[in-house]
């Protein structure tokens, strides 16, 4: 049976979470490059990570929807979920019951862009374009399991029955 150690576990995590920074430090400068001009890379990272505790905080973990809600920590300052003069993203990530985060993000991401469109401010033009390639693009990249959830459990790959060809779940490694 093979076995993945939880030190491999945490390789392979830590590996997919530094693509996903580094994906959204492009996406952000690609999107909204105006109001990441003046920040390096390492400033625009570390942006990325505090997004990611912070949309942990709402159940938000998956790369799509981490995304979508970075985006609007970038273009409304980072506490713009308890912002008052911002009332809809508190109601819709606190108050309004959705059947899951990708929802909530969703709606989320429509009120902003209502938001700006209401104000007239041109940028709502490119969080439309950002959020539409957020999905294309982070649609399948887990950032982590939610603080709530488990982390998921490495899978054993049972050997098979030399005699049957039928995998018995219960052979020890052979050569280990």
């Amino acid at each position: 049976m093979l076995v993945i150690r939880e030190e491999q576990m945490k390789t392979l995590s830590e590996s997919t979470f530094n693509y996903f920074v580094d994906l959204m430090v492009a996406h952000l400068r690609k999107f909204f490059p105006e109001l990441v001009r003046d920040k390096d890379d390492d400033v625009l990272r570390e942006t990325v990570c505090h997004g990611v505790e912070h949309a942990d905080q709402y159940g938000i973990v998956a790369g799509h929807d981490v995304c979508l809600f970075t985006q609007l920590r970038v273009l409304f300052g980072p506490d713009f979920d308890e912002n008052p003069e911002l009332p809809w993203a508190g109601e819709t990530l606190s108050v309004i019951p959705f059947p899951n985060a990708t929802e909530k993000t969703k709606s989320l991401h429509e009120a902003a862009v209502l938001h700006l469109q209401s104000n007239a401010k041109p940028v709502h033009q490119n969080l439309a374009a950002a959020g539409t390639e957020a999905f294309r693009i982070f649609s399948d990249l887990p950032v982590r399991p939610a603080k709530s959830e488990s982390p998921p459990q490495p899978e054993a790959f049972p050997e098979a029955d030399p005699g049957s060809g039928k995998r018995t779940g219960n052979d020890s490694p052979k050569g280990l």
